[in-house]
């Protein structure tokens, strides 16, 4: 494996990495609850929606939507940064290895969980957009699983990558 500043959990790249996944993580979750905790108790006690609550739904959605898409971007750039650490610059995007990676190890199976997370999320949030009546339970299942998926991991990795920086 490569050594160096960066290619380590704790070097600039990976930490700007886990901050982009981080905020599209954050605004994605905060898109949910305020659909839901918000603008889903107005809707109870009445059965139709206003013009502003609407356009608040079509917003929380679209702020959902880019999240899931700056999570997708920080997804591809982790598989890359891992990618540089596992394999070195010069087989960083050598095919056969990278699906080794991806098969093989359990970050590599998170990794494409999150994937799959991202693709229902990001399919929740359009459908949402659409207004199609399945599309609210499904972006929230969706953002539900790509935040199990990917939030304990990565706070224990960056937890366990800064404790032991310091030594």
């Amino acid at each position: 494996m490569p050594e160096g500043l960066t290619s380590g959990a704790v070097s600039p790249a990976h930490v700007a990495i886990r901050s982009l996944l981080f905020l599209g993580l954050l605004i994605a979750i905060g898109a949910i609850a305020f659909e839901g905790a918000v603008l889903g108790f107005p809707h109870r006690k009445r059965s139709g929606d206003s013009l502003p609550t609407t356009r608040a739904r079509h917003g929380a959605a679209r702020a959902g939507l880019m999240s899931i898409a700056l999570v997708g971007v920080a997804a591809m750039l982790r598989l890359i940064a891992q990618s540089y650490a596992m394999h070195g610059p010069a087989d960083t995007f050598n095919a056969p290895l990278v699906g080794a990676m991806l098969r093989s190890t359990v970050w590599g199976w998170g990794w494409l969980l999150q994937i799959a997370a991202v693709i229902v999320a990001a399919a929740g949030f359009r459908s949402a957009l659409a207004r199609r009546l399945v599309g609210g339970a499904r972006w929230r299942r969706g953002a539900r699983l790509h935040a199990r998926t990917i939030w304990p991991r990565r706070v224990r990795a960056a937890t366990h990558g800064t404790r032991h920086a310091g030594r």
